[in-house]
């Protein structure tokens, strides 16, 4: 079986952002594995595919804590969360009435 091996240009097409984006990762060295063949640069399917599940899995944990630190309405008007007020642009215009 022959290994697939992406250029630059097609691995940024496949995540949707530009092969200059692609660029700066790798110059970064946050982007997936890549090598070297002469004077080209390739990626192999499998480092893409594993790198995809990684930022995955880093997203859905981020994700996880935003919910955990989420305070959670309780509609207690006694409670400590601070309630969503609804200010409709008839009160507003009660409030700035003269006299």
């Amino acid at each position: 079986m022959v290994e697939q091996l992406l250029s630059p240009k097609q691995v940024a097409e496949r995540w949707g952002v530009s092969v200059e984006t692609v660029h700066g990762w790798r110059y970064q060295g946050i982007g997936p594995t890549f090598m070297n063949i002469g004077t080209r640069i390739r990626y192999r399917m499998q480092d893409l595919i594993e790198f995809e599940r990684r930022e995955a899995e880093k997203t859905a944990a981020v994700m996880l804590d935003r919910r955990k630190r989420m305070p959670r309405s309780t509609g207690n008007p006694q409670g400590d969360e601070p309630r969503e007020q609804k200010v409709v642009v008839r009160d507003v215009a009660t409030g700035l009435r003269l006299g």
